[in-house]
């Protein structure tokens, strides 16, 4: 706000080559020289030799910009420019092998991209920063993009590292998604020796991240043991500067994944504790909380939740909507809304309670956010179109028009299975939809839907319990 600080630094954006040539054109009409008589000559030259940057080509792309100057010289600009060379000089030399290059190591190939190729992350505020580094890791393929802050006063500068991490390998974790601030720095530049002592701060940094980095690769490989264990180490080693919330929270979806409820509710207490107010973590509270009250059988059945047990999901939910700490990016609130749509319509399927109308208002807001563009929100948006088409066809007794009813049911859950990406959610849905034909008639249309459970999903799905109802369908439909 105000007017601009003269002393501050505005970063040259990175490379537009459509702008470029605009800019181009407009200086040879200005000139007077004719355009047509050298664009070919002159920018045909140009474009063999500077290609617009290709996507980022590993298994996990790490990318890392450089910071913003938010005040001060061009010493300060330079040292901030360093400091991030420092940070990926130790990626490269932990994954990549070389400045700008990939490599394998523990079996995935890693993309590295240097600040020089990237440039920097600007923006007027936090949010505006981190919605530039999402809109970069959409473009270029990052998993992981690195940028931050640079502020002069006094003599002294500060470091404000950020880490964005893309939801792109984190499906059913992108609470994981956005941005986390790490622990700042800071330093006299004008002394070498603060300069050097900022220098390793920022590689020790990089080293922690990289923990961070290993254990998301096996999370998102789903080798959630491996993952544990990575993220254990980390938590463990007395070299982690980095803020430990990130740990306590990917070590609670790691064990969430294992079934590890108790463990998965320490970790994420722990990092509330190590941060109070940090919403992510309160998510996973809630998520901790709704497991334990439908139990192993994950069962909403008459008798089997309590009210006691669904209230405690629900206070942690909204907890997290409450809390201070949650990036816009992260979507918590979404989230949170999500799980406790989820928690009434588990309570009226008790019988606890008749909140259909509030859950299925909850649910029509989450895929509103969704269609509204919001980023990591696929799996939720496509469970809650699952949801809104179970609560249509549970009160199909209240609809004027029960053919209509179940079309929007069966139109809900065609969206649910075009967003799902995991094999035992089509499955679930696949079997409703072809419940929803049944009731209108359809009978071959039916069959086809549960065929498609064959064709379309994995061989451990047709082990599980699921099978045995869409086995029982086929056979009632008398289905080829």
């Amino acid at each position: 706000p105000g007017a601009p600080d003269a002393r501050m630094y505005t970063p040259a954006p990175r490379r537009s080559w459509p702008r470029l040539m605009t800019k181009v054109a407009v200086w040879l009409l200005v000139a007077g020289i004719p355009a047509g008589l050298v664009y070919g000559a002159l920018l045909g030259d140009l474009f063999r030799g500077a290609e617009p940057p290709r996507p980022m080509a590993g298994d996990f792309n790490i990318a890392i910009a450089e910071p913003q100057l938010l005040e001060g010289d061009d010493l300060a600009r330079n040292e901030g420019v360093s400091l991030a060379d420092s940070m990926h000089l130790r990626f490269s030399e932990t994954f990549c092998g070389e400045t700008n290059g990939t490599e394998i190591v523990d079996g995935f190939l890693f993309d590295c991209w240097s600040p020089e190729m990237i440039g920097a992350i600007t923006g007027e505020d936090d949010a505006a920063r981190e919605e530039e580094a999402a809109e970069l890791a959409r473009t270029i393929r990052a998993d992981i993009v690195v940028y931050g802050t640079v502020t002069q006063r006094n003599g002294q500068l500060e470091f404000a590292p950020v880490v964005y991490i893309a939801d792109r390998q984190l499906l059913r974790a992108e609470e994981f998604s956005g941005a986390h601030t790490l622990v700042s720095s800071s330093g006299n530049v004008a002394l070498a020796n603060q300069r050097r002592d900022l220098r390793a701060s920022a590689e020790r940094q990089a080293s922690d991240i990289s923990d961070l980095v290993f254990a998301l690769s096996f999370y998102a490989s789903g080798e959630f043991d491996e993952g544990l264990r990575r993220v254990d180490a980390a938590i463990a080693g007395s070299e982690w500067r980095t803020d430990r919330e990130l740990l306590y929270l990917l070590k609670g979806n790691l064990e969430g994944k294992l079934g590890n409820i108790e463990e998965a509710e320490a970790a994420y207490t722990a990092a509330i504790d190590t941060r109070p107010g940090y919403a992510r973590a309160h998510v996973g509270l809630g998520e901790v909380a709704y497991q334990r009250a439908i139990g192993p059988t994950g069962s909403c059945a008459a008798g089997a939740v309590t009210n006691e047990a669904l209230d405690a999901a629900v206070t942690a939910y909204e907890a997290a909507i409450a809390a201070p700490i949650k990036p816009a990016a992260a979507n918590v609130d979404t989230k949170a809304t999500f799980g406790i749509a989820r928690t009434e319509a588990c309570r009226t399927q008790a019988g606890l309670d008749q909140n259909w109308a509030t859950a299925e208002a909850q649910f029509r807001q989450v895929v509103q956010v969704y269609e509204d563009g919001a980023p990591g929100l696929a799996e939720i948006a496509a469970e809650s179109y699952s949801f809104l088409a179970f609560i249509t066809m549970a009160t199909i007794g209240t609809a004027e028009d029960q053919s209509m009813a179940y079309r929007a049911a069966i139109d809900d859950l065609d969206r649910a299975l075009a967003l799902s990406a995991f094999a035992d959610r089509d499955a679930q849905f696949f079997v409703s939809k072809a419940f929803a034909q049944e009731q209108l008639g359809e009978t071959e249309a039916a069959c086809l839907s549960l065929a498609s459970i064959t064709i379309d999903t994995g061989e451990e799905v047709l082990s599980s319990p699921l099978a045995q109802t869409a086995t029982a369908a086929a056979d009632r439909l008398g289905c080829p």
